[in-house]
């Protein structure tokens, strides 16, 4: 099942407390493994944080824990689904170069998106929910399966000063934790 959640804001204690009870909360999705992530700082010391609770389904090797980042360590992803073409897809990504760590899915979907953006949703055929920080750009993207199987939870803070700005996560409970 798996689990996700995300902060964008100040990378201070208070948002690093809060990333940890969305974490918490979520932690009956994941009992396999479970992972924190946070971006470089911007000059007014905020970036992304991200959390990943894990149900190791089809590679049980720590090669498939999240959150996970490109080689470079520009792009960092956290995931929740499954990808039913990961294997076509890998395939195609390794006649064009790449190599992989990992035995699962969530490593060909990063490259994936790494290399074609958005645009490369409508390749992924399967069901998912998932988070990517892109650290150039210092953005974050959240996409959902076309069919939205996988849920995703976004909250936006109404006050533009506020220590965050947005919150994402698998369950609704978590956001209220």
């Amino acid at each position: 099942m798996c689990g996700i959640a995300g902060i964008l804001g100040a990378l201070d204690e208070t948002n690093r407390a809060a990333l940890r009870s969305l974490s918490a909360a979520i932690e009956h999705r994941g009992p396999d493994s479970a992972g924190s992530w946070e971006s470089k700082p911007d000059d007014r010391g905020h970036g992304c944080m991200l959390a990943h609770r894990r149900l190791s389904i089809i590679d049980l090797s720590t090669a498939s824990d999240q959150p996970m980042s490109d080689p470079d360590e520009r792009h960092t992803i956290v995931f929740n689904g499954e990808i039913y073409n990961f294997t076509e897809l890998r395939a195609q990504l390794e006649h064009s170069g790449e190599s992989f760590e990992s035995a699962g899915d969530t490593e060909v979907m990063l490259r994936l998106l790494v290399r074609k953006g958005i645009d490369a949703c409508p390749e992924l055929r399967g069901m998912f929910a998932l988070g990517l920080w892109n650290d150039d750009a210092r953005q974050l993207t959240l996409v959902r399966d076309p069919h939205g199987i996988k849920p995703l939870y976004v909250c936006r803070n109404p006050d533009p000063n506020g220590n965050w700005s947005l919150v994402f996560a698998s369950e609704l409970r978590a956001i209220m934790a």
